[in-house]
């Protein structure tokens, strides 16, 4: 190893906090104030500044370790940005704090104050910085709480039963303060989850839902006015969904999640009873459209099985009529020159989910071939779609020959009814009076013709609704008055 590697691991080791003597040409003075904001708990005063606060002033550095079996250590970009302790200051009675020239760069400063939240300001520095950081005092914590449902419809498309609503168990909700930043993952990542981000430490917070589908996560910190959150549901074999919202200091905040199938087009291939199974996330895509692939390896055999793969471990290939590539991964992407090791006892499965690609622009059917590289046994196709054309719409209204933008719900049959010139992907939901949202359809992919929708009861005992209906490239929105 030599001396700089070493001397930088040891520095994320101990966390040790190191003035550097930074050269003074072409460096930016740093300087701020901390106050305080007391409006979040409802203290009526005005704001002060926080004296004695602990100020760390961090960089952003990169990580040495070993990329093959040399013994010699190279510096690689960490997964997320990590910041070391370079120098820290504390505040005067002004609360005024400042750290002298620093070169460019990326930095990050952390306030830390007796009876306050911390929090953390991120800045490239390029210029002299004057910055005013705000902490709240540590009596401001918002909640959030819902429900999480989704909806089990009928897999043929020419069925009329209705889908039926039920709730989540078992589903994970996160919240990440929207100052703490979600950093893009390099590459394709092996979890079990959909998201292709991994979460910062700092400002992470979760909940599962109980068996009635409901959470509630308290204690969260808030740092500033009206704190902005982002709140994600995921469960295996759902898509993630992830909405935002603000927290105060006084009420809970209600977020509830309807989440639909994940990779519900899918194909697997069995190998002495080792299921390979490669899946996308629509049937049909039109062009531009994101396509998201997943890889799933599942031991349903009584041994245990062991698959050595190169650093980038999997490979994708995507074809289109006669071997014309359209996507292929690693495809010139680095692959560290690693051995990885993966073993699976007996019911162990691997989940990979590839970076997203974009739908091309050509119609037609395309072959996405996934595999263990270095083991071509684990290969496994399935077919996907990409349609050019616009659908051209038109409802039934009835039997009336109404357009789609009067689209009607027929009060005495208790149906919605349309018709469409193209096989496409349809979604229909119904919002309630009450608040609530019932997926009728969920991304089913529906052939061209006329169509009824028989609603539920919860739809048909709710008195008015509002039907949106969402196409390729289209969305419709009615009103009607439900009458059973």
């Amino acid at each position: 190893m030599n001396i700089r590697g070493a001397l930088l691991i040891l520095y994320l080791a101990a966390g040790i906090s190191a003035q550097i003597v930074l050269p003074i040409k072409d460096s930016c003075l740093l300087e701020g104030t901390v106050m305080d904001d007391p409006a979040v708990i409802g203290w009526r005063r005005m704001s002060m500044p926080v004296a004695g606060a602990q100020v760390y002033l961090k960089k952003s550095v990169d990580i040495a370790y070993p990329m093959d079996n040399s013994g010699n250590d190279q510096l690689y970009p960490a997964p997320y940005p990590y910041y070391m302790i370079v120098d820290s200051a504390k505040t005067d009675a002004a609360g005024e704090f400042s750290f002298g020239k620093r070169t460019p760069g990326n930095y990050r400063l952390t306030v830390v104050a007796d009876g306050y939240h911390s929090k953390n300001e991120d800045l490239y520095l390029k210029k002299d910085e004057d910055i005013t950081i705000i902490l709240a005092p540590e009596g401001a914590y918002g909640s959030i709480s819902g429900n999480v449902t989704a909806a089990e419809c009928p897999s043929n498309p020419d069925i009329l039963a209705p889908c039926i609503i039920r709730p989540v168990s078992g589903c994970t909700v996160t919240v990440v303060l929207d100052t703490s930043l979600i950093y893009p993952v390099p590459g394709p990542v092996l979890m079990d989850d959909y998201s292709q981000n991994i979460i910062a430490p700092d400002g992470y917070y979760r909940a599962v839902t109980d068996s009635d589908g409901n959470y509630k996560i308290d204690s969260i910190p808030i740092t500033e006015s009206d704190q902005a959150v982002r709140v994600t549901a995921r469960k295996s074999g759902y898509a993630p969904e992830t909405k935002t919202t603000t927290l105060d200091n006084f009420s809970v905040s209600i977020i509830n999640f309807s989440l639909t199938e994940a990779y519900a087009n899918s194909a697997t291939n069995i190998l002495r009873n080792v299921h390979f199974t490669a899946a996308t996330d629509k049937a049909v895509y039109t062009p531009g459209n994101e396509v998201r692939v997943m890889y799933k390896v599942k031991n349903n055999s009584q041994r245990t099985v062991t698959y050595e793969m190169g650093g980038c471990q999997y490979g994708l290939l995507v074809e289109h009529g006669q071997g014309d590539i359209v996507y292929e991964y690693p495809g010139t992407m680095f692959c560290p020159a690693y051995v990885v090791t993966r073993t699976l006892d007996p019911g162990d499965s691997l989940v990979f989910h590839f970076p997203a690609f974009n739908a091309p622009d050509q119609a037609g059917t395309f072959t996405a071939t996934a595999w263990i590289l270095n083991h071509d046994s684990t290969k496994v196709s399935v077919d996907f779609s990409v349609d050019t054309a616009l659908p051209a719409l038109s409802g039934t209204g009835l039997g009336k020959g109404k357009s789609l933008e009067e689209l009607s719900f027929g009060t005495t049959s208790g149906t919605l009814e349309f018709s469409i010139d193209k096989a496409q992907v349809i979604s229909i939901e119904a919002f309630l009076l009450n608040g609530k949202t019932i997926p009728l359809i969920s991304r089913r992919y529906m052939n061209a013709g006329r169509h009824e929708i028989s609603l539920n009861e919860r739809v048909l005992s709710s008195k008015a609704a509002v039907f949106r209906m969402s196409g390729m490239n289209f969305s419709r929105v009615i009103r009607a008055v439900v009458v059973k």
